[in-house]
């Protein structure tokens, strides 16, 4: 914490990361104070702060603009783009969408309802563990599985969430997290390997049918999580929106 004259005006924040080799990052400097230096002394300290020669990383929104700015001035980069699609379920053209989407043979698409906690466990984990490969390795699959079993699955809407199952094993899931924050409703639907040769039909079926069930309970609006690095993210931005607000991964290794 910065502060001048004993009044506090900025305030950082550095917190080791339970599944990657990072650390997150939290600076902001009260809007009078800025263009002083203070956020980038705040960095520092923050740089020296941590435990472990692991890089900084820290989320900015694109409606929040001066967030990236501000990240990129200190010296942070890219590390990848989440497009964050907002869909309305019931809407003529998502409804269209719906329709045009069919499940590969073999697949049947049932509710998480219907499996066990470490069914659901093992397909998030695994799903996980690739999707973030490209650019930022997990730590274990220990700890995503047990950071899924404390943070995810106790908000996890069941009835809502859909798999895509072939024989015994599940191919593709679509996890639903309703009213998360801000009255916010998260998806995020992906296969559960990278390389599935029909992995763009099976996330456009679990997706379908996650928004069908959706729009037959009422729910108004979903946003679905993803990275521009997917395999697939392609089908879910294909989805006619009402709006996005996309989300920059920044990153900084001192």
């Amino acid at each position: 914490m910065a502060e001048r004259g004993g009044d506090p005006v900025g305030r950082g924040t550095v917190m080791l990361s339970i599944t990657h080799p990072e650390y997150w990052i939290e600076i902001a400097v009260d809007p009078g104070s800025r263009r002083q230096g203070i956020g980038r002394a705040l960095c520092s300290e923050l740089v020296r702060l941590r435990h472990r020669p692991y890089p900084l990383v820290a989320r900015a929104m694109s409606s929040r603009p001066e967030r990236l700015a501000f990240a990129r001035a200190l010296g942070f980069s890219v590390l990848v783009t989440c497009p964050c699609p907002q869909v309305a379920p019931s809407e003529p053209g998502v409804q269209r969408w719906i329709q045009r989407q069919s499940v590969p043979d073999g697949v049947r698409l049932i509710a998480a309802a219907e499996v066990s906690d470490d069914a659901l466990t093992n397909a998030w984990t695994t799903q996980y563990e690739w999707m973030h490969a490209s650019w930022s390795p997990i730590t274990s699959r220990q700890a995503v599985a047990a950071a899924f079993v404390e943070e995810t699955l106790p908000g996890l809407d069941r009835s809502q969430s859909v798999l895509a199952v072939d024989g015994p094993d599940i191919v593709a899931a679509g996890f639903v997290s309703l009213d998360v924050w801000d009255g916010r409703n998260f998806a995020i639907v992906e296969t559960t390997s990278a390389t599935h040769p029909a992995g763009a039909q099976l996330v456009g079926a679990v997706a379908a049918t996650v928004l069908q069930r959706l729009a037959d309970a009422g729910v108004e609006l979903i946003e679905f999580e993803g990275h521009d690095s997917d395999a697939h993210n392609s089908v879910l931005t294909s989805i006619p929106r009402v709006g996005a607000d996309p989300l920059t991964i920044v990153t900084y290794a001192p």
